[in-house]
């Protein structure tokens, strides 16, 4: 009988304890998230992406053209006669001496002779020099007065 009693008292415990197992256990939450690191070099804000400048808008100007050095009696330097012409005209008195020929302008205030020299290699008299007679005018008198000689192309 103490047998039975045990058997019956152990059936009735191992009824229990399986019992016990089957039923729904309780749901513990889930521990918070950790706080975020304090740590500046970790923590980076979240940066919104730089937008390009504005392109500038493109004006278009007209180029004044540059005004021109006035006139000077150096560009005659290794014309030919028929350049000469151009720009001066027909010249007031045309006469030759030794090598050379020279063309005499005439202004109210000064004469201009151009002194031109055969040039072997193209054939041709061009000017290799010049010289002003300006009745005791200033020298800048005469960039004046080559201007006054000179034709308007």
């Amino acid at each position: 009988m103490i047998m039975r009693r045990w058997l019956i008292a152990g059936s009735a415990l191992a009824l229990c304890l399986h019992i016990g197992a089957c039923a729904p256990m309780e749901e513990t939450p889930a521990p918070p998230p950790p706080p975020p690191p304090s740590n500046p070099v970790m923590t980076k804000p979240v940066e919104k992406p730089v937008e390009p400048p504005a392109k500038p808008q493109r004006r278009w100007t007209v180029a004044k053209p540059a005004k021109a050095p006035p006139p000077s009696p150096e560009e005659l330097v290794g014309l030919d006669e028929s350049g000469v012409r151009k720009l001066l005209g027909a010249p007031a008195e045309m006469r030759t001496d030794g090598a050379a020929r020279i063309l005499s302008y005439r202004s109210v205030t000064c004469t201009l002779d151009v002194l031109l020299f055969m040039d072997l290699k193209a054939g041709d008299f061009k000017v290799a020099s010049y010289e002003w007679d300006n009745s005791g005018s200033r020298p800048q008198a005469a960039k004046g007065c080559y201007a006054e000689l000179r034709v308007t192309p």
